[in-house]
């Protein structure tokens, strides 16, 4: 009897034990993931960047960083003024679409 209640012990580990080691892999083919797509992230921004640097060039157009960077502290203050704002732009021009059939019907 004792044996037996310890192999079902042995058993229940066992199963924890590949359940931790399932797990484990999982979080490990994750992080694979992870660092594949932040390398092709890497590759694209710095592709980006160049590409922006020199195009600018190109048009002599310098940047000053600071003033980028109070640019978008100013956009991210006013995101919720910048959702009103395209709320509206929304409504404007669902308005245009039901408002131009009855304005040439009227010209006609």
């Amino acid at each position: 009897m004792e044996e037996k209640n310890i192999n079902s012990r042995i058993d229940a580990l066992e199963t924890k034990i590949d359940l931790i080691l399932e797990y484990v892999n999982n979080q490990r083919l994750n992080s694979s993931v992870v660092e594949d797509l932040t390398g092709d992230l890497a590759i694209i921004g710095k592709d980006f960047y160049d590409t922006a640097v020199e195009e600018l060039d190109k048009r002599q157009v310098e940047i000053d960083p600071e003033e980028v960077t109070d640019l978008l502290i100013s956009f991210a203050r006013n995101i919720k003024h910048f959702k009103v704002l395209m709320n509206t732009l929304e409504m404007a021009f669902d308005l245009m679409d039901e408002i131009g059939p009855m304005a040439n019907e009227a010209i006609i």
